[in-house]
């Protein structure tokens, strides 16, 4: 990757281990993390247990025993 290149993909690895690529644009612009996590339900809680990036943002807002996870109906290999 080039200095200043967001547009570029690279190699991340969520707090559970997945490896994904992605641009550095996405992530942080889009919203966009783990698509293996992603595709089974939100787990906002459990990410902000394991994931200092995210509890930063998480911990504030929440109790430390609200989980707030969200299993998704649909996902993107249904459609």
């Amino acid at each position: 990757m080039n200095k200043g290149d967001w547009s570029g993909k690279l190699e991340f690895q969520c707090a559970f281990g997945h490896k994904f690529t992605a641009s550095p644009r996405l992530v942080p612009e889009g919203g966009h993390w783990c698509d293996e996590c992603e595709r089974i339900c939100w787990n906002y809680g459990n990410r902000a247990k394991v994931d200092p990036f995210f509890a930063q943002v998480w911990d504030p807002l929440h109790g430390p025993d609200e989980l707030r996870e969200y299993p998704k109906e649909v996902s993107e290999k249904d459609v």
